[in-house]
């Protein structure tokens, strides 16, 4: 028997699914459409285009036609004055005119204005201040004139025929003289042809020039000056000549804005309270060339004082206009600006006529496209629909549904396949089946192994972090014990101090790799809690100073006085970070300053005065900055990879390459981003802001100041130590038994329950470990827990496990506290405090004879000046390369060839062989400078 099998009810499309999707139908239309407006729209959109620039070409084309008429008629125009005062000139420099011959010089004054029609008069004015003038009004009045014997006196003018005749007196000028008149004084001061300036006639609203040239005798005296004035209206007169566009226009203007001439012959000068006004291009009675010199004016404020020829377009009035500014001058001093503009819609009128053609042939192609697209898609989708329809009876497990093939084109032969395919399924789909489940088991089995390897990773990191640690323990430990013992000599302790200093920086290194590997399994979670936000920097600041005295440094503390006093966040990963950065300023700077800087950046949640405190949420920045040798930026993008140390060769073997990565991760999980900036030489800054909220009820805890513990007033404790480790018991009764406490030792939970049952006095405190044989630390807490007679004794966990689980499972089993491995003196007494309350005695702090002696020892290496210079800058080199093991070779031979530096080469060879590469640099530079003269 055949068995029906459904396919997936994501294969069949419900009513309302059809109706969310676009139909068959609106598919094969909306192509076409788009495609018919698309093509219209392109070729509407480059016939526009292709449109305007033609009309940019052409209006481009028509200016430079128009600006090269103008030149040419300006030239001819404003050359002619020039040439006739070159005439009087060679005739007064040739003998022909002289002054004294005042009838010869009428004569010939009045010729020359008859001569040419174009300038309005020719006159002269005498070394003697005197005046002679022929010329026409702009009404054809004749004038002839001058001063009595061509010196300075009445100037009397009279009205003259066609032959110069004087026929009646016109009008006197009492008491004048040339001096009075920069026509007469400019040339002559110039001593050569010159212009005046454009100034109006008085009475008439024309504007004219004068044109005027000193005139010397044979034996190089001044006569005088010779000048034409010359009326500037017949230039607007040629200027509206020229048409560039039915609505263009052209004006002139002078350099300070006033006009020459305008291409409308509107007036240039006007008569205000019987004073000749000048008119400029803004104040122009002329809208259009007022409104363009307005625009102008907005757009290009120094549009007047340009030097090359310019052509740009202008809006005026929300209409494009093309502008070509036109620079004009001659040798003569004459320097003006032309203005030409055509308004874009002179010319565009045709284009847009065409585009609203080209826009109603697309809105009838798209109307069209539209009809003949829902036309065939009727013809295409009606027998589809129906196909559709057997689909989805097949999709339901329907074999038996009969499909009708009514057409012979491909719709027909889908259907002919469909019919093919119906049979093929069933067996398709029952062989699909058994394939999935034999796929699901595979995957199944895959995932169990994955399982199997994440669950071994973190087994291999727990033992990992207990094999590394517990050693550890007994190195740190015993370090500790010696430290504390008043009985070892200075000598010891120092040697003592080097061992708990290098196991301290391999329990850094060890701790980096661990965290690294807690980032990587994304296993490294914070524990948020309330602590004294001043007194944990003052903190963090104290534990860097000591590393930041040995190199000389100072640490400035910049702590924003609005900081909140407690603040939620993981104080541990916090200090860690801080710590991390500090050292490494501290690592990479030789001299100057490290600026510590905590900035409240942000301070949210305080709109009303009766806002929780505990709801705020301050912005804080962390910044540290030093003076030390910098970063390259090179460099800079890899400070932050696993492993990867830049920089100085010395300084990469005082870390792991780590503490960035770590740091950036952490910083990045509590919701900031570390940054840094560096310049080499000159020193780096790093920073990053966090969001952390205020916490109240938070307490200062001050660091302790008495001294060593060396006992407690109280009655004497009893310690019950529950370790498999020998070592590890002895480490904590190394540090307890000296200060007071009685200690019984098991080594795993049976064998401590056995010894509190025999124990003949009640017993304070139990500290166990976690991972031990016969029973582990976790059942034996347990266990405690249970017994109504130590239901409450103080329980501490100690375990070299890092990961948070192990910490809060020992402390859900009944543990009161956690105290990690290596086994830390000062944590231990301080987490004793807290649960045992102990009134602690400390001992009476001395002088360190050691320091005192050392102290003592660098002086004396410090003079020592019996080593050649070669031999200090050798090991100079060695320091700088890092390479200790020649360090060490360099100090034996010292011992052997040069007793008196014995103690130079022994201080020398312990520095060298615990890699304090910082105090051997500072050893080697004191000697140099101890040997300088």
């Amino acid at each position: 028997m055949t068995r029906t099998i459904p396919l997936p009810q994501a294969k069949v499309f419900t009513p309302s699914q059809q109706k969310s999707e676009l139909p068959l139908s609106a598919i094969i239309i909306i192509p076409f459409v788009c495609q018919i407006f698309a093509t219209v729209g392109l070729v509407g959109y480059l016939s526009v285009r292709s449109g305007r620039e033609a009309v940019n070409n052409l209006i481009d084309k028509l200016m430079i036609t128009a600006e090269k008429n103008i030149d040419h008629e300006l030239e001819s125009y404003l050359t002619i004055p020039h040439q006739i005062n070159q005439v009087r000139f060679d005739d007064f420099q040739n003998g022909l005119l002289s002054l004294d011959n005042i009838d010869a010089l009428y004569d010939h004054f009045w010729a020359q204005k008859q001569a040419f029609k174009s300038v309005s008069y020719v006159y002269m004015g005498s070394v003697n201040g005197g005046m002679i003038a022929a010329g026409q009004l702009p009404d054809g009045t004749l004038l002839i004139g001058g001063t009595d014997n061509f010196a300075a006196g009445d100037y009397n003018i009279y009205r003259a025929n066609e032959q110069g005749d004087r026929v009646e007196p016109f009008k006197t000028l009492p008491d004048w003289t040339a001096e009075n008149y920069a026509w007469f004084t400019k040339p002559r001061n110039a001593g050569q042809p010159t212009w005046g300036t454009p100034y109006k006639w008085t009475g008439r609203d024309v504007v004219a020039i004068s044109a005027g040239r000193p005139v010397y005798a044979a034996n190089g005296a001044f006569l005088g000056t010779v000048a034409v004035d010359l009326s500037l209206s017949d230039i607007g007169q040629f200027l509206e000549d020229i048409e560039i566009s039915p609505s263009g226009s052209i004006f002139i203007v002078e350099r300070t804005g006033e006009l020459i001439a305008t291409s409308t012959n509107s007036p240039v000068a006007i008569t205000q309270n019987e004073e000749t006004v000048r008119l400029k291009a803004e104040a122009s009675q002329d809208q259009t060339v007022k409104r363009v010199a307005q625009a102008l004016s907005e757009s290009e404020p120094d549009w007047r004082q340009t030097s090359v020829i310019t052509t740009f377009p202008l809006i005026i009035n929300n209409q494009t206009h093309f502008v070509r500014l036109i620079p004009w001058s001659d040798r003569y001093g004459l320097d003006w600006q032309i203005v030409m503009v055509v308004p874009e819609s002179d010319f565009m009128g045709q284009i847009n006529q065409n585009f609203q053609r080209t826009i109603g042939l697309c809105l009838l192609a798209l109307t069209v496209s539209i009809i003949i697209g829902i036309l065939t898609a009727r013809w295409i989708v009606h027998p589809i629909l129906k196909l559709n329809q057997s689909a989805q009876d097949l999709a339901q497990g329907k074999w038996t549904t009969p499909i009708i093939a009514e057409r012979n084109d491909e719709v027909g032969q889908l259907a002919l396949s469909f019919k093919d395919m119906a049979s093929q399924l069933q067996s398709s789909f029952e062989l699909l089946e058994q394939r999935v489940q034999e796929r699901t088991v595979e995957l199944a089995g895959a995932k169990d192994v994955a399982d199997r390897a994440n669950q071994a990773k973190s087994e291999f990191l727990a033992n990992m972090s207990h094999e590394l640690r517990t050693p550890l323990n007994g190195i740190l430990g015993y370090a500790q014990i010696l430290l504390r013992d008043g009985t070892v000599a200075p000598k010891q302790k120092h040697s003592v101090g080097i061992i708990q200093r290098c196991g301290n920086h391999l329990l850094t290194l060890i701790n980096d790799i661990l965290d690294l590997s807690k980032i990587e399994a994304r296993k490294l979670e914070l524990t948020p809690r309330g602590f004294h936000f001043p007194a944990f920097l003052r903190g963090v600041q104290e534990l860097t100073q000591v590393k930041a005295d040995e190199k000389e440094l100072t640490i400035i503390n910049e702590f924003d006085p609005n900081l909140p006093e407690g603040i939620l966040a993981d104080e541990k990963r916090l200090g860690q970070i801080l710590i991390n950065l500090l050292g490494n300023a501290i690592k990479f700077t030789q001299e100057g300053q490290i600026t510590f800087r905590v900035t409240n950046l942000v301070l949210s949640g305080e709109s009303s005065a009766g806002v929780d405190r505990s709801s705020r949420t301050h912005r804080i920045r962390f910044e540290i900055q030093d003076s030390g040798v910098g970063i390259s930026p090179e460099d800079m993008e890899k400070i932050f990879l696993p492993f990867e140390q830049v920089g100085d060769k010395r300084k990469k073997n005082e870390g792991t390459g780590l503490g960035l990565t770590i740091s950036r991760q952490i910083i990045t999980l509590m919701g900031g981003q570390l940054k840094a900036s560096s310049a080499i030489n000159e020193g780096s800054t790093f920073w990053f802001d966090l969001d952390m909220t205020e916490a109240t009820d938070v307490h200062q805890i001050e660091s302790s100041t008495h001294g060593m513990i060396t006992g407690y007033g109280d009655a004497p404790q009893t310690v019950l130590i529950v370790d498999d480790k020998l070592e590890n018991r002895a480490v904590l009764a190394g540090l307890l038994v000296p200060i007071g406490f009685e200690v019984i030792e098991a080594e795993h939970g049976r064998e401590a329950l056995d010894k509190i049952e025999a124990a003949d006095h009640q017993i304070d405190l139990i500290i166990t470990d976690l991972v031990m044989p016969e029973m582990n630390g976790f059942e034996f807490l347990q266990r405690v827990r249970q017994m109504e007679a130590l239901k409450d004794i103080v329980a501490i966990a100690s375990s070299a496990s890092v990961f948070e689980a192990d910490q809060f499972r020992s402390l859900d089993a009944g543990a009161n506290g956690f105290l990690p491995k290596p086994i830390q003196a000062d944590d231990l007494l301080k987490m004793l405090d807290q649960h045992l309350s102990l009134d602690w005695q400390y001992a009476v702090e001395e002088l360190d004879t050691e320091t005192s002696d050392s102290s003592q020892t660098d002086r004396q290496v410090k003079a020592i000046a019996s080593l050649p210079k070669d031999i200090l800058h050798e090991l100079s080199e060695l320091i700088s390369m890092g390479d200790t093991d020649a360090i060490i070779e360099q100090a034996e031979h010292i011992q052997k060839n040069y007793p008196k530096a014995n103690k130079f080469a022994l201080h020398l060879k312990q520095l060298a062989e615990v890699c304090y590469m910082d105090e051997l640099e500072a050893l080697i530079r004191a000697n140099l400078t101890a040997q300088l003269p």
